[in-house]
Formats: structure tokens, C-alpha cells, sequence
């Protein structure tokens, strides 16, 4: 007998949600569908999805009581997939990709509070790395490195609170160093170092304050002997 109550209990209460939730949609001027989904006590509740003009759809999101909860998936207006979340009481968390409209990943890593946190990765369209480094509470932290569209190293330094801070080195086009020196809180301070296309020979070496350049600055022919003097004042 019990068994039976229960049984009835549960079928009742599942009875009681279907007839609370309702399909609810939304229409462009046109007529074309807009957006669809389930409300329940007038918050959205399970899949919505929403749509683009051209019909293609725009978004797929789960919600939890009118609250982003689970995964969604985003796409552009020819339906190619941009963008793969995971929500978790209407915050960001655990894994994310970011895709380009050819289906190349544009950029993985992790969320948490909300926040990008750890190693992420960019990539170019093509498919050649991009950038690769750490967040810490949202802001780049420590190393990190950049690359052009055909793989090749641009740049490299650390960061610190998302600012650059400490040694960084540029590279041209071909690889080879260009110039380097440190940054204090996001600015060009102390000596700097700009190079010949050797990536060894010295072609200009001086300091910076603020941003600025500041007091004697020596420039050298493509034999590494000084040629000229140039004073920025101080």
C-alpha cells in the first residue's frame, strides 16, 4: 500500500511540473522564430536555444531556475560553432574553447569563479599557436609567449597582476631578437637593448624612465663599435 502511495505522490508531482512549465518563444518582426525554451514560474528552465534572423541558430544554454547552469554553445551566423562554456550557478567554471569559423580552436583554458585561471592557449586561424601562458584571479601571470601567424616566436616576458614586469624580448619577422629590456609595472624602465638584424651586434642601447628615454644613449655601426652619442636628458 505504501508503495503504491509513493508511486502516486511522484507521479503527481511530476505531473505538477510539466503543467508549471511552459514552451515560451519569441518572434522576430519578420515571424521568425527568435528564441525557445521552457518557463517555469516565469524563469527560463532547461534548454533555450535562441536563433539568428537568417534562422541559423545563435545560441544553446541550459538553465537552472532563470540561471545559466551547465553547458552552452554559441555559433556564428553561418552555424559554425564559436564558443563551448560551462556555468555553474550562473558563473563561469571549469573547462572553455573558443573556436575560429573554420573550426580551428581560437583559445582553451579554464575558468573558475568567473574568472580565467591557468594555462591558456591561443591559436591563429590557421592553426599555429598563438599565445600561450598563466592566469592567476583573471590577470596573465608569469611567462608568456607569442608567436605570428606562421609559428614564429614575437615576443616574451612575464607578467605580474596582469601587467608586464621584468625582462621581455622581442623577435622580427624571422625569429631573431630584436630588442629587449624590463618593464615595472606595465612601463619601460632601466637599460633597453635594440639589435642588429644579426639578432648579436648591438645598434643602439640606452635607458628608459616611465616610458620615456632618458639621459645618454650610444648608438653602434653593424661591427658593434660606438658611432654616435645621443643625450635625452634626464
Amino acid at each position: 500500500m505504501m508503495k503504491i502511495n509513493s508511486i502516486t505522490i511522484l507521479v503527481a508531482l511530476l505531473l505538477s511540473v510539466k503543467l508549471m512549465a511552459q514552451v515560451h518563444q519569441e518572434f522576430y518582426p519578420d515571424g521568425k522564430l527568435k528564441s525557445e525554451g521552457n518557463l517555469v514560474n516565469g524563469q527560463k528552465e532547461g534548454v533555450w536555444k535562441t536563433y539568428y534572423p537568417n534562422g541559423k541558430l545563435n545560441a544553446q544554454e541550459n538553465y537552472n531556475g532563470g540561471i545559466l547552469h551547465g553547458q552552452s554553445q554559441s555559433y556564428d551566423s553561418e552555424g559554425h560553432l564559436i564558443l563551448n562554456e560551462n556555468w555553474n550557478n550562473g558563473v563561469e567554471e571549469d573547462s572553455s574553447w573558443a573556436y575560429h569559423s573554420n573550426g580551428q580552436i581560437k583559445r582553451k583554458g579554464v575558468f573558475k569563479e568567473g574568472m580565467y585561471q591557468g594555462k591558456w592557449t591561443s591559436y591563429h586561424n590557421n592553426g599555429k599557436l598563438n599565445n600561450e601562458g598563466s592566469y592567476k584571479d583573471g590577470n596573465p601571470e608569469g611567462k608568456w609567449t607569442f608567436y605570428d601567424e606562421k609559428g614564429i616566436k614575437s615576443k616574451e616576458g612575464t607578467y605580474a597582476k596582469g601587467v608586464q614586469e621584468g625582462n621581455w624580448v622581442y623577435y622580427d619577422e624571422k625569429g631573431v631578437k630584436s630588442y629587449e629590456g624590463p618593464y615595472i609595472s606595465g612601463k619601460k624602465e632601466g637599460h633597453w637593448v635594440y639589435y642588429h638584424p644579426d639578432g648579436k651586434t648591438k645598434a643602439d642601447e640606452g635607458d628608459y624612465i616611465h616610458d620615456e628615454q632618458k639621459g645618454i644613449w650610444t648608438q653602434y655601426n653593424k661591427k658593434g663599435d660606438p658611432k654616435k652619442k645621443v643625450d635625452f636628458g634626464q
